[in-house]
């Protein structure tokens, strides 16, 4: 910010004013003249006393290209594949233990529970059967 600063005085030997009178009368017009001076505003500049508002944004006709609803993508799951992580399961591959069973020889075999969960059961080819899972944490030997 530029300002104009005005700097006066009338102090005499001590700091104190030496001057009655007259001279308060200037000291007094002077201190006047500083508070003038000392304005925010430069002297060469006028003063601002209108408010301009900020313009008006333009108004965007959409495109017709975004005038299209949205279409969701098409989806990227080949038509061969299984609808139900469940099916997947059921080909021995789709779990660690499945896994596990398969490469030590056995095979599956899945039920459903009563409350609709599936169970996998590892057959060894000797006929002895243990729960997939606890075949894989070592549960059950053959």
């Amino acid at each position: 910010m530029n300002r104009a600063v005005c700097l006066a005085g009338a102090a005499g030997p001590g700091g104190r004013v030496a001057a009655r009178g007259p001279a308060l009368a200037l000291a007094m017009a002077m201190g006047l003249g500083l508070a003038a001076c000392s304005s925010p505003m430069p002297p060469w500049e006028p003063p601002r006393t209108t408010i301009q508002h900020a313009p008006q944004p333009h108004a965007v006709s959409p495109s017709p290209a975004m005038a299209q609803p949205v279409r969701p993508a098409p989806s990227p799951i080949a038509p061969n594949a299984p609808a139900l992580p469940q099916e997947s399961a059921r080909t021995g591959t789709a779990n660690p233990a499945s896994t596990y069973c398969l490469q030590r020889g056995g095979e599956l075999e899945f039920s459903t529970r009563s409350g609709g969960g599936e169970v996998g059961t590892c057959v060894s080819p000797g006929g002895d059967e243990c729960e997939e899972w606890a075949f894989l944490r070592g549960s059950c030997t053959w």
